[in-house]
């Protein structure tokens, strides 16, 4: 690990966490002249002030040493939701294109914006939670219901959207899972 990517890390999981320097230095209490040292890498915080900084910017001490592969900058949230844009679009598109009932069109909007709720969060969460797996299975299992059992009366097309949209939502939570057998 060298100081210049110590340096960037911290800098990058203070961006992350949406924190100026100032927000950082008055949490930590040290100066915001400190904070950019620290980032400039033209000094090294001690370890107590790694783990504060750590628990602030919601990461490992071994991710912003370099220590593992998860870093921030690369968030696995990031990774993890490979899958949510191209879901997304292809739920726009299937919105915008097919004719179907009022009654649909309302469920084609909600799950849109469910999606961008989700891909939202994802964006700003350095570690996945629980609860965010658990929200993107939901979404994943309410989207393959709707293209089975037809509940709703939908057309073939927009089934086969639902369908190939759960999958994909379903494999992104698959992804994450994946990644953390692996690392364990």
């Amino acid at each position: 690990m060298s100081e210049f990517s110590l340096a960037n890390n911290l800098k990058n999981a203070r961006q992350l966490q949406h924190l100026t320097q100032q927000q950082v230095a008055d949490t930590l209490y040290v100066s915001r002249q400190t904070v950019s040292t620290w980032e400039t890498g033209r000094n090294l915080p001690d370890p107590l002030m790694m783990r504060s900084l750590a628990q602030l910017y919601q990461v490992s001490t071994d991710s912003l040493l370099d220590l593992v592969s998860e870093k921030p900058g690369k968030v696995v949230g990031r990774k993890s939701a490979f899958l949510l844009g191209p879901v997304l679009a292809m739920l726009i598109i299937g919105r915008l294109t097919v004719a179907t009932s009022a009654m649909m069109l309302i469920c084609s909007d909600l799950l849109i914006v469910i999606l961008l709720g989700l891909l939202w969060q994802h964006q700003r969460q350095p570690q996945l939670s629980s609860w965010l797996l658990k929200l993107d299975s939901c979404v994943s299992l309410l989207m393959i219901l709707l293209a089975t059992s037809n509940i709703l009366k939908i057309p073939f097309s927009l089934q086969v959207i639902y369908l190939l949209s759960g999958l994909g939502i379903a494999a992104t939570v698959g992804y994450h899972y994946w990644q953390k057998l692996i690392a364990s």
